[in-house]
């Protein structure tokens, strides 16, 4: 509930949107618990959940994979989601874990814990000539780029609506960000085209 209402809060569907997702997510969740890999803690004030953390706990690693936390009242200026991050270090260390893993995202939050980038690496294989695949790599990653951006900026666009109206300075400002936005990952695409066919 907590990751979800942040989520949508911000404009975004959040991971528990789909319905499908959620069944899988309390399928994997039951499965994982059985098997002692399932980490789930909370933070409670005053009585009330403020914060949660749903993650994996596997050999030496603790991965957080859906953090959440809930404004209520004055809480929200004592940053519930990073106590608890830093009480489930806690736990961790004194269960022998020696990686603390964010997973992926580059909140600002995980830097704060002076976290480590790790590249995530992508194998795709085609089964045509290599200047076809090529190309056909290339097309992927510009619609997979195009969707994921797609989804984002209606759901901004939507909560933008919905809080200022849709004739607001606020929506005019937010789609010449969504203009600006596009151009970026366009030529973030290209540059990155370059460099591969200068390697080549």
């Amino acid at each position: 509930e907590m990751h979800q209402e942040r989520w949508i809060r911000d404009g975004h569907p959040g991971v528990f949107a789909d319905r499908r997702r959620v069944a899988f997510h309390c399928e994997a969740a039951d499965r994982l618990s059985r098997r002692g890999w399932l980490f789930l803690a909370f933070l409670r004030a005053n009585g009330q959940r403020c914060a949660a953390n749903y993650g994996f706990s596997f050999r030496e690693v603790l991965s957080t994979y859906l953090p959440g936390s809930r404004e209520i009242g004055d809480l929200a200026k004592y940053s519930p989601g990073r106590v608890l991050h830093a009480k489930s270090m806690e736990w961790a260390i004194e269960e022998g874990k020696k990686v603390y893993d964010f997973m992926r995202g580059r909140e600002h939050y995980k830097y704060e814990f002076d976290a480590t980038d790790v590249p995530n690496w992508s194998v795709v294989a085609y089964p045509h000539r290599r200047a076809m695949t090529a190309v056909k790599h290339r097309l992927d990653l510009v619609a997979n780029a195009v969707r994921r951006r797609a989804r984002r900026e209606a759901n901004a666009l939507l909560r933008t609506s919905r809080n200022e109206g849709w004739f607001s300075s606020a929506l005019l400002k937010h789609l010449v960000g969504m203009v600006a936005r596009g151009l970026t990952d366009v030529f973030a695409l290209l540059r990155r085209r370059t460099r591969e066919t200068r390697r080549g």
